[in-house]
């Protein structure tokens, strides 16, 4: 049974709720839904003024209906979930903070139910003192994929995706419309709210961007560097995007060339290295001449642009990957001989490490599957996994099922389980039981490809993989995948089964 004081603020919130005064938000009060995935556990985090009582509100229905801005109808059954659960009454700490837990009935029934949260807390009087926004969490079965409830304003592939101060919130900069044979490259900047599930434009790029690189600096503001424009010219200026009220953007520095199919990285004392890439989409010869193995160092304190270390040979589609101790693994991509004075495509086996500390880039051990357009990521224990990515013929390379492993304290590769299916361009990201997700990608030939739904987990203990519960909803390839904070992962835009890109978006949970 409540205590009689949390009693009565169930009953005077109920009193309250039926005021149209309160129907905005107000005061200062935020929240987050953290894990909606039905029979595992999540909570509800809670920020406002210290030490004041406060009341979570929690409904459900089948459909989206409601908006931001209004203040949560909760029907009887509900409120009696709220008096029932643990840390869903009470009063903020010292610092204004308070946690509920719960765990989503398993119940195959709530499958698509639509989960609403809002927080209201009282002054020392009894009045309302702030009401929240409504929180919105669709619920969905472990190992699928669903829709979130809303979609980007424009549709988009080739785009980048920078998580926000706030983890909630993540920024998608530019990318191309359109088929993909011929897409326009776009100015266009959204933000996705994991608290509502809503894109919003927040603004546009001075340049239309795609195939860029966008690195989030340590004040909070985005670096976007190079990429190609609206006509496929491939640019060397470089802006900043302040995330805020406004999302100013801004010119900063230019570099020394124009690069697209870059790779980068921030370093440890904020500034970012920029490697490789190509100065023209012309055509595939001239891309090919194009490929350098020049990098350049953007210093965000005074804006400019100097030299950095050569890599050992041209790359293009290539990764960096931080390792453990602060080095840098670059590895793959397409490069180039010369053959009687004439540029050899030819898809890279090699890797190299970057010393930050020495600012110097030297050879480590070969691939044992040359690839480009791969992606990576660095395991718990410190080993990097390189996850698929296209070979074979340098002339028209085709999507591979290949993965590896590079050990750091022996500079070396292994071999380790494939792919279920081929897939380039598709980012391993980390979920629960120590396992990571690959989601779509593209399959088929680089230069004639195709979108794909297969979904496919990877556990480093056995060095598998195996199908998600379900597959993704759309096919998509030049996508992005973005961990969340409730342990969700969020896919969005790309280009469809039949390369035309899409405006929609949908999250994994396990």
């Amino acid at each position: 049974m409540l205590a009689r004081p949390l009693a009565l603020t169930v009953c005077l919130l109920c009193f309250v709720l039926t005021v149209p005064a309160l129907a905005q938000p107000q005061g200062n009060l935020d929240m987050k839904v953290l894990g909606t995935t039905i029979s595992k556990p999540g909570r509800i985090d809670v920020d406002g003024d210290p030490s004041q009582p406060y009341v979570i509100l929690i409904a459900a229905r089948q459909q989206d209906w409601v908006y931001k801005g209004t203040t949560l109808n909760v029907p009887p059954d509900f409120l009696a979930i709220t008096s029932s659960l643990p840390g869903f009454v009470g009063s903020l700490d010292g610092a204004g903070q308070a946690s509920a837990a719960y765990v989503v009935p398993n119940n195959s029934a709530w499958d698509d139910l639509v989960l609403y949260a809002q927080t209201i807390t009282l002054s020392g009087n009894g009045q309302v003192a702030a009401v929240s926004e409504v929180s919105v969490a669709p619920l969905n079965l472990p190992g699928t994929f669903l829709a979130t409830l809303g979609s980007l304003n424009r549709d988009r592939a080739l785009q980048t995706a920078n998580p926000l101060d706030d983890a909630c919130r993540v920024l998608f900069i530019g990318g191309g419309s359109g088929n993909l044979s011929g897409a326009s490259s776009l100015r266009s900047m959204e933000v996705f709210d994991l608290r509502d599930q809503r894109f919003t434009h927040v603004g546009d790029l001075l340049r239309a961007r795609a195939i860029h690189t966008s690195t989030t600096l340590d004040d909070g503001r985005v670096l976007v560097v190079g990429g190609i424009d609206t006509s496929w010219n491939v640019e060397s200026t470089c802006e900043l995007v302040a995330p805020g009220s406004s999302f100013g953007v801004s010119f900063t520095g230019s570099m020394s060339r124009a690069r697209t199919g870059h790779a980068a990285a921030k370093l440890a004392d904020g500034r970012v290295l920029v490697t490789g890439g190509t100065d023209t989409f012309a055509s595939v010869t001239q891309l090919i001449q194009g490929i350098t193995s020049l990098s350049e160092i953007h210093d965000p304190a005074s804006g400019a642009w100097s030299p950095g270390p050569s890599l050992g040979e041209p790359r293009f589609a290539h990764t960096m990957t931080r390792l453990a101790d602060g080095r840098w693994l670059i590895a793959g991509g397409l490069t180039w001989v010369p053959v009687a004075g004439v540029p050899i495509p030819v898809i890279s086996g090699t890797a190299e490490i970057l010393d930050p500390s020495t600012m110097t880039i030297g050879a480590t051990g070969n691939l044992n599957t040359p690839r480009l357009a791969h992606r990576t990521a660095r395991l718990p224990d410190g080993r990097v996994l390189l996850v698929g990515g296209a070979g074979g013929n340098a002339a028209n390379p085709t999507a591979i099922t290949d993965c590896e492993i590079f050990d750091p304290s022996s500079n070396s590769f292994q071999v380790t389980g494939s792919l279920i299916g081929a897939s380039a361009y598709a980012r391993p990201v980390a979920v629960s039981g120590g396992r990571y997700l690959v989601a779509g990608g593209v399959q088929g030939a680089l230069f004639t490809p195709s979108a794909q739904t297969i979904a496919q987990l990877y556990d480093p203990a056995t060095g598998t993989w195996s199908p998600t519960a379900g597959p993704l909803q759309v096919g998509r390839g030049f996508h992005t995948t973005t961990p969340m904070p409730d342990g969700s992962i969020l896919i969005t835009g790309g280009g469809d089964t039949t390369l035309n890109t899409t405006s929609t978006a949908e999250r994994y949970t396990d």
